[in-house]
């Protein structure tokens, strides 16, 4: 079999990929997040650290916002995961202050609290991720004319 011949990119997506570094460290730290979804028992459940973390993702955004020239970029970095970030730390709040396994059950104010924020939980994470692969897609031009009012463009980033 012969080889594949090497992709061409434009001079935009060539001067995208020079900074791929710093797009791909915000959302390395996303996929670091990504691990509170991983089943631990509570005691040994580190809320402090996943909201150190994220606190740090949200700070690396803010401070290097600029960098990006893409105002769409900007937009998904900012008004998406940055906001999605702020209400996941919250969450992880709420999920410090419940007991640890084996404890007493949880009053029904707690177990209507505790939904809510597992629903919040799941729709800001998924939010999180839809924004950071617009982001990524706008920064890196994946598609051309990339439009978030196209279906197929909606499919393309999903």
């Amino acid at each position: 079999m012969g080889s594949k011949p090497a992709p061409v990119f434009s001079p935009k997506q060539k001067a995208a990929f020079a900074n791929v570094g710093d797009t791909l460290m915000w959302i390395r730290d996303a996929v670091y997040i990504s691990l509170m979804t991983d089943i631990q028992p509570m005691k040994e459940f580190d809320a402090d650290g996943y909201r150190d973390r994220i606190t740090t993702v949200i700070e690396r955004i803010i401070f290097n916002k600029e960098r990006f020239r893409n105002e769409d970029v900007r937009r998904h970095l900012m008004e998406g995961l940055a906001r999605r970030l702020y209400t996941l730390k919250h969450c992880l709040f709420v999920y410090k202050r419940l007991p640890a396994s084996g404890g007493p059950s949880l009053p029904d104010h707690a177990i209507i609290e505790l939904n809510s924020t597992i629903n919040s939980t799941y729709l800001n994470f998924a939010g999180a991720l839809d924004n950071a692969s617009w982001a990524l897609a706008y920064e890196l031009g994946l598609k051309h004319a990339l439009s978030e009012n196209d279906s197929k463009h909606r499919r393309f980033i999903s």
